[in-house]
């Protein structure tokens, strides 16, 4: 059995975190409005009428961040449009972010600037038509799974070539993918480790969980568990570790590949996944080692959390499997079980 299915390759989106709202001005106005006060802001806005680019970053900043005043989103959006409209990089993305909406947006802002994300992805593309490395791969994201676009693999494909070209990580991790499963280009296994080999050297998690699966499967290079591994436990470690490649080393050392067997480490690290990144293998893996006691003590209460948390992060088969033990529990097993599940599933801490 294979450590991981070919290629676990293009991640779910992240919904425009890189383009949260924030203040755009390098100065601050706050002072100097009290000293000076309207003057300082009539000569502003006259200058920003008569297309001074400064000036109107200046009234977005002010308007949107003066704490003498009712903030007044409006006004402040107008002038980052206009801004933005001649070219002002920052106010693209400040724009792109604001209409994004969602959780990075306060709900009151949101209520004088409702979200628009077709105006969102204008100011994306905007922002990657001036070479904003993060824009571009966002963009080539969301061609690549058909967020609020058609699917388009080639769209997809020119803008993570165009990230990679400009040295970033993340387009030259994702263009290696492109060429791995012949997405938007001809298939190429050679220009798939080659581009996502520069992005892992540059700390890309994902390219780095994929060299270990190029090693894993002995795909361009000569099979070796132990470099993949390697490879893995640079992908799986920090606080942004991936998923993926946690499981996989947890994998790995459940089947002793690169690593001798041992079940407890193991369970260590499906934890880890299934805890911090909600991977429902990892849980699913976790609760078999609870039932058959396999490095972990036997527990069944423990089993019947992790199979329930493995059907709410995705696994289907996990609910016959929770379902099965239940008939085995008391009812305050039962409840002692769901109180585990709960622990595990919020940011409260859980360990084996």
């Amino acid at each position: 059995m294979s450590v991981v299915s070919k290629y676990f390759f293009v991640t779910s989106l992240t919904v425009m975190t890189a383009f949260s709202p924030a203040s755009l001005a390098q100065e601050n106005i706050f002072d100097r409005l009290i000293e000076q006060g309207d003057k300082e802001l009539a000569e502003m806005t006259a200058k920003a009428q008569a297309g001074d680019l400064d000036a109107q970053v200046y009234l977005g900043d002010y308007y949107g961040k003066n704490a003498f005043l009712d903030q007044d989103w409006v006004e402040s959006t107008k002038w980052y449009r206009r801004a933005a409209e001649q070219g002002h990089l920052d106010s693209q993305i400040y724009l792109a972010g604001l209409y994004a909406g969602g959780k990075q947006v306060p709900p009151l802002i949101q209520e004088q600037i409702p979200p628009d994300i077709n105006e969102s992805l204008k100011w994306v593309r905007r922002a990657a038509e001036q070479d904003h490395t993060p824009s571009q791969v966002f963009l080539g994201e969301t061609y690549a799974q058909g967020i609020h676009v058609e699917q388009d693999y080639y769209e997809s494909t020119y803008w993570f070539r165009k990230a990679a070209k400009l040295g970033d990580a993340a387009g030259e991790s994702y263009l290696g993918i492109a060429y791995a499963v012949g997405q938007g280009v001809e298939k190429n296994e050679q220009e798939a480790h080659k581009w996502i080999l520069s992005g892992a050297s540059k700390g890309n998690k994902v390219a780095q969980f994929n060299m270990g699966s190029f090693y894993a499967q002995g795909i361009v290079v000569e099979q070796s568990y132990e470099e993949a591994i390697k490879w893995f436990r640079l992908a799986a470690e920090g606080d942004n570790g991936d998923a993926s490649a946690r499981y996989a080393i947890g994998r790995m050392y459940e089947l002793g590949q690169g690593v001798e067997k041992d079940d407890y480490m193991a369970a260590r690290w499906y934890i880890w996944a299934a805890y911090e990144n909600k991977h429902g293998a990892a849980a699913y893996n976790l609760a078999v080692l609870y039932e058959k006691g396999r490095g972990i003590e036997k527990d069944i209460i423990k089993a019947h959390a992790w199979y329930g948390l493995a059907r709410k992060y995705g696994v289907a088969e996990a609910e016959a499997q929770r379902d099965r033990l239940e008939v085995m529990l008391t009812p305050e097993e039962i409840e002692n079980s769901v109180a585990h599940a709960k622990m595990c599933d919020s940011s409260w801490g859980c360990d084996l």
